[in-house]
């Protein structure tokens, strides 16, 4: 990993003079450039523009970035910090995502590439939770009921009703909320971890060295398996259910190895589906928001397949099967 070894100064007077080039952003409000340094080393940055000044003592993305490193996760350097500009200054990890590498790599590399970051994902949130301490902005906010239930209602807003155009009447939407409520009920039982929240592969960069981690400001404590689910229910790699279920069973073993017990496969597994279900959900919100309400219409391209994850796993509940027909007939166009 390079260290940019000059004061702030200096790179200040390299980063004004140096031609940016736009990258991809994520599904948030940050903006994302990559910073041209030619003849100097590294050759390049990427300025990460958040749009609004912030403390960088408290900074959820400074913090956390801190603290993952602290458990021995990769994550990108920085460099330099303009708080009342909104820009950060970090290391050009590049652009090799686990989603470009699944679409791309062979079924053996897929799989490799996979189970590393499984074993990743099982030291993050047992490494997460053993060291962390109450001021951490992780351990101050939490998956309850009332952030499923504001995902959830984001889905029926944004998705059903701001990019399916449904009407979404009072009747609607109370039936709605009662298949929410049963949906996350089982859910809030299960023991609460540390969390990344966005632990799929377009946030999972690759080098020879393995994983650098991204967009990890908003972790909170949470489920297991919820980040399992973001990775192995990916919106933006389909896996088949066969090498799916190898996977899953490869993140049991490296989490038994992390804590030492055996988890109850089976009932962990289904817990798995429950919360991928609402996962699922969530991301058909944010892909309609993004649509309907900013004009972005990149994560389209996404629906289809998470769709298909909301119709494979639906069915499968027998507490559920009351609404699923119903739900997954709201999800057409």
């Amino acid at each position: 990993m390079n260290v940019l070894k000059m004061d702030s100064e200096l790179f200040k007077e390299r980063v004004r003079r140096a031609p940016l080039t736009k990258l991809a952003g994520d599904a948030s409000g940050r903006e994302y450039f990559r910073v041209w340094m030619e003849g100097y080393s590294p050759e390049s940055a990427v300025l990460m523009n958040v749009h609004h000044p912030f403390n960088p003592v408290t900074d959820d993305w400074l913090v956390l970035r801190s603290y993952f490193a602290e458990c021995g996760v990769r994550v990108p350097h920085l460099y330099l910090m303009e708080p009342e500009q909104g820009k950060l200054y970090i290391e050009d990890c590049g652009d090799r995502l686990l989603e470009h590498h699944a679409r791309n790599a062979s079924c053996e590399e897929v799989l490799e590439a996979y189970q590393s970051a499984l074993d990743l994902l099982a030291i993050i949130q047992v490494k997460g939770t053993t060291r962390l301490t109450p001021k951490n902005p992780a351990a101050k906010r939490k998956f309850d009921a009332e952030k499923y239930l504001w995902e959830l209602d984001f889905f029926a807003e944004h998705f059903l009703g701001g990019l399916r155009k449904k009407t979404l009447s009072e009747t609607v939407l109370a039936k709605l909320r009662e298949f929410f409520t049963v949906l996350i009920t089982p859910i809030l039982k299960e023991p609460l971890w540390f969390t990344h929240r966005d632990y799929h592969s377009r946030n999972l960069l690759m080098d020879h060295e393995g994983y650098i981690v991204l967009d990890f400001q908003d972790a909170r404590m949470g489920p297991l398996q919820y980040d399992l689910a973001s990775l192995l229910f990916d919106s933006y790699v389909r896996l088949g259910d066969a090498f799916r279920d190898d996977l899953f069973h490869h993140y049991v073993d490296a989490l038994d190895r992390a804590t030492n017990t055996a988890a109850d496969r089976r009932a962990f597994y289904w817990m798995f589906l429950r919360v991928a279900l609402q996962r699922n959900l969530k991301a058909l919100g944010t892909f309609g928001f993004q649509s309907s309400k900013k004009g972005n219409e990149f994560y389209l391209r996404f629906v289809s397949d998470t769709i298909a994850y909301v119709r494979r796993n639906l069915p499968l509940f027998e507490d559920l099967r009351p609404w699923a027909d119903w739900v997954i007939s709201l999800l057409d166009e």
